[in-house]
């Protein structure tokens, strides 16, 4: 896979068709995320199950934006062990599957889940693991360019011209030098095209509603991950967002630069009042 340019064909699709995804397609993506898949947290245990048939009306009102899930031909499921960072670990290895079915030619899009327990329950899954995040896939729908789905509701979904999205902030505009709120002086040089390029897939990440609550400051030899403090993202978008954004990141800058540098999760990190620290790495 060449990560620089699947981080700019990604997009998230809610319109599939009905066209059904083979049987060996499903399993190339089982064992492709079991020997190849990406993970922030190794040490974090992960499964995929994977979901067909009625599995849209099990879903439904419990997962997805405003309980709606979908319509996709398959979900698969993101199981982990519970840590601290579960989420950013699911989100990241989530992203890179995203990222692996755009290379295959199959849409995609992140469901909230909100209560572990009713999507174990509504599936009739048996399992110690936490529902961490679903991700709905199939074939987007070619026939409805310039619409997009308006969601109230399970009940209340209309199809609708899209209206302007709210304006995503270009990899300039995300980092800031040495402290919070300087920004780079990125006319100077200083900054290399190789990190450049792979803040630039990180600026690309899918966050939710487009919020984008994030910030990176370049310190020296370290590149800082950054939260608003408070950030208006809910607790579980903003973890699998976070690991979407590390994802984008790591995976194009070592397309570049195979340093071996990895993102090391920050603790301890409370005593700026507009922001905190969340995660670190060597560039």
């Amino acid at each position: 896979m060449r990560y620089t340019e699947l981080t700019e064909k990604r997009r998230s699709v809610r319109n599939f068709s009905d066209k059904a995804i083979p049987e060996e397609e499903i399993q190339r993506i089982q064992t492709w995320f079991n020997d190849e898949a990406k993970h922030l947290i190794p040490g974090i245990d992960v499964e995929l199950g994977i979901f067909k048939g009625n599995a849209k009306n099990r879903l439904e009102g419990v997962a997805g934006y405003k309980g709606y899930a979908l319509c996709a031909p398959v979900y698969l499921l993101m199981l982990s062990d519970p840590d601290p960072y579960y989420l950013e670990n699911v989100g990241f290895i989530g992203e890179d599957l995203i990222l692996k079915l755009t290379d295959m030619g199959i849409d995609t899009c992140w469901l909230s889940v909100h209560d572990s327990d009713q999507v174990k329950q509504a599936l009739l899954l048996q399992s110690d693991k936490e529902v961490a995040g679903i991700i709905a896939c199939g074939y987007g729908e070619k026939d409805v360019s310039g619409r997009k789905l308006e969601i109230r509701s399970p009940s209340n979904v209309t199809l609708q011209e899209e209206k302007s999205r709210l304006p995503k902030l270009s990899q300039h505009d995300l980092v800031y030098c040495e402290e919070w709120g300087r920004p780079v002086d990125w006319e100077s040089g200083a900054v290399h095209e190789y990190l450049d390029n792979a803040l630039y897939a990180a600026s690309l990440a899918p966050t939710y509603m487009n919020k984008q609550p994030y910030r990176f400051i370049l310190s020296g030899r370290k590149l800082l991950l950054c939260v608003y403090r408070p950030s208006e993202t809910p607790g579980i978008e903003l973890g699998i967002d976070l690991g979407a954004v590390m994802l984008n990141f790591y995976a194009v800058y070592q397309e570049y630069i195979n340093s071996g540098s990895t993102w090391q999760m920050v603790q301890g990190t409370d005593d700026h009042p507009d922001h905190r620290i969340v995660a670190s790495i060597e560039v």
